[in-house]
């Protein structure tokens, strides 16, 4: 049941039709695009071999990636976009940028120990929910922007990650393996949550942009930085419009913008290894 080609694939699904993968999904030098009117139940590994080549997976409702499951490029960008939830295995794109889109929420799977999603930069958009306060998404990026609609954020970071704007382009496959002039995009900066937000890192600093990396939550915020001699710079705001907010850095705190917890009685704790600045 595998899929393999020297250039593009497309594996569409039309009407009320649903991808799922049992076999591997390879092009040698091309790109691949799933396209399903409904879920794209990924049981398999998909990968593009040639050099910047990009996947593309998009879902009216669910993509759903089973545990071990991995999807790869060649420092090629990839995009998953669901209509409803999408639930992550393992994803890598070396040098590429990675952008997850869902109406509901971007999950991790239960019960794996893989970094989730390993890239240069990362964009992640959901209308509910991103990660849980169980089961964190695991990231290994360098730039990151993540927005949460009606839900909260949890992010741990291997290293370090720089809070800023980003974008990505991916190649489209049509019917007749050619590729669609209107390449699909993702846009996006800051950080925003529709409830609580976590991101800390394992061992790595954390640093935000002034207007392109601002911090915003309708609930409690922690931003932490461990590892020995990794700070925390803040160039753009922190704000909670009603929890509290701390931050806790192993190093040192250098706050160049405000930080604002706005509900009336919240707090704001700053915690650091070294010099508050």
């Amino acid at each position: 049941g595998d899929v393999s080609a020297d250039g593009n694939i497309l594996l569409q699904a039309q009407g009320v039709g649903s991808i799922t993968l049992g076999g591997t999904t390879v092009s040698a030098t091309g790109n691949i695009s799933l396209n399903s009117a409904t879920a794209i139940t990924q049981n398999n590994n998909i990968s593009t071999q040639g050099s910047g080549k990009t996947i593309d997976l998009l879902a009216d409702s669910n993509i759903l990636m089973d545990q071990g499951t991995l999807t790869s490029t060649t420092n090629g960008n990839i995009r998953y976009q669901a209509g409803n939830n999408v639930t992550v295995a393992e994803l890598t794109a070396g040098s590429g940028t990675v952008a997850i889109i869902a109406t509901g929420s971007i999950n991790d799977i239960n019960g794996d120990t893989a970094v989730d999603i390993t890239a240069q930069n990362l964009i992640l958009t959901a209308g509910s929910a991103i990660a849980d306060k169980d089961n964190h998404l695991e990231t290994t990026v360098v730039n990151l922007s993540t927005k949460s609609g009606s839900g909260s954020t949890f992010i741990t970071e291997s290293d370090g990650a720089t809070i800023t704007a980003l974008s990505l382009t991916v190649e489209r496959v049509k019917s007749d393996g050619s590729l669609e002039v209107a390449k699909p995009s993702s846009s996006q900066e800051d950080i925003a949550s529709g409830g609580a937000l976590v991101l800390q890192t394992t061992n790595g600093a954390i640093t935000t942009i002034a207007t392109s990396g601002d911090i915003l939550a309708a609930g409690n915020i922690l931003i932490k930085a461990q590892g020995a001699t990794n700070d925390i710079t803040l160039g753009g705001t922190v704000i909670s419009t009603g929890g509290n907010i701390s931050l806790d850095s192993a190093d040192a705190i250098n706050q160049n913008a405000n930080i604002t917890a706005s509900g009336t009685g919240k707090t704001i704790d700053l915690l650091a290894g070294g010099n508050i600045v």
